[in-house]
């Protein structure tokens, strides 16, 4: 996957998100959704190739964006926020 940086702290090289697929509750209708890994890359507008994708197992530190599904549908922005 990749080397720890400075101080164990995970840092693929290269890459720049992590993406952890998951459910969400809707506020429109209510109801669960499965938000898959390449949905969520789509969602948030990056590239693929920059992304790290959890397979559900713990990852500890990392210095990557966290990319989750949201329930507000505010992906772009969210991201916009993190820069």
């Amino acid at each position: 996957m990749g080397a720890n940086g400075a101080g164990g702290v995970w840092k693929p090289a290269g890459k720049r998100y992590l993406v952890v697929p998951g459910w969400v509750r809707s506020r429109v209708d209510g109801d669960r959704h499965w938000i898959g890994a390449e949905r969520l890359m789509r969602l948030y507008g990056v590239d693929p190739a920059e992304c790290v994708i959890s397979r559900g197992g713990m990852v500890g530190r990392h210095e990557l964006r966290l990319l989750i599904p949201r329930a507000d549908g505010r992906y772009r922005e969210s991201l916009e926020e993190l820069a």
